[in-house]
């Protein structure tokens, strides 16, 4: 079991057919304001992960908000994950489209999201957070 694909998005959701839907996809966020925390803006945190089948489709996944040295940013987060099927040989598929609301990282640096598919690790989704460029 493992993160296929994963990323920040201004918007997802599900469109016709069951097609994920990502608006404003990103992976920096700019310090703009001295203020810290720097504040996240309402967001997704999307991935999309892969099973065999011989995995089943119910299971439970864990989030955590971590900097660089491991410390979490945010309580543990624990939600349901299921997989369905796509079709003769093909792995099963489970989509992630969690609301983020009122986060703050500490300040200038990398951030990483840490997701657990029944406590062992499935993939990671980077977040940096850094200064403007000036001329």
């Amino acid at each position: 079991m493992e993160l296929r694909y994963g990323t920040l998005a201004d918007y997802s959701a599900l469109g016709a057919g069951g097609k994920p839907l990502l608006i404003g996809i990103f992976d920096s966020i700019l310090a703009v304001e001295t203020a810290r925390p720097v504040r996240v803006p309402p967001c997704y945190l999307f991935g999309i992960f892969e099973a065999h089948t011989t995995e089943g489709t119910d299971h439970r996944l864990t989030i955590r908000l971590q900097t660089a040295d491991g410390e979490d940013l945010m309580p543990t987060v624990q939600t349901r994950l299921r997989f369905g099927a796509r079709g003769p040989g093909r792995p099963l598929i489970a989509y992630l489209s969690f609301l983020l609301f009122g986060l703050g990282l500490p300040d200038v640096g990398e951030y990483a999201f840490q997701l657990l598919v029944d406590d062992r690790h499935a993939g990671t989704v980077p977040v940096y957070v850094r200064l403007p460029v000036t001329d």
